[in-house]
């Protein structure tokens, strides 16, 4: 489960689902207690898109499978 961090307190943040409503971009979850819908309008979607677009964080996205399966084969603690 992520982890949001704030000033406020820490919560936990889980994603359920990603959709489209009308032109909006929707991500559905739960933040903490709370059921959350939280509606990205067409140009914030674009800002977020291209973001995403950093060499760093493409490269993060290149390597999580590996570090997803690096991740299952040793986990420490399990005795595997």
């Amino acid at each position: 489960m992520a982890r949001m961090v704030s000033p406020a307190g820490d919560m936990e943040v889980s994603l359920s689902r990603l959709s489209r409503c009308g032109n909006q971009f929707v991500i559905t979850g739960q933040i903490g207690i709370w059921d959350s819908d939280i509606y990205f309008t067409p140009e914030e979607t674009m800002r977020v898109a291209l973001r995403m677009l950093r060499l760093s964080l493409l490269a993060y996205f290149a390597a999580l499978p590996f570090v997803v399966l690096y991740r299952r084969l040793f986990r420490k603690g399990t005795g595997a």
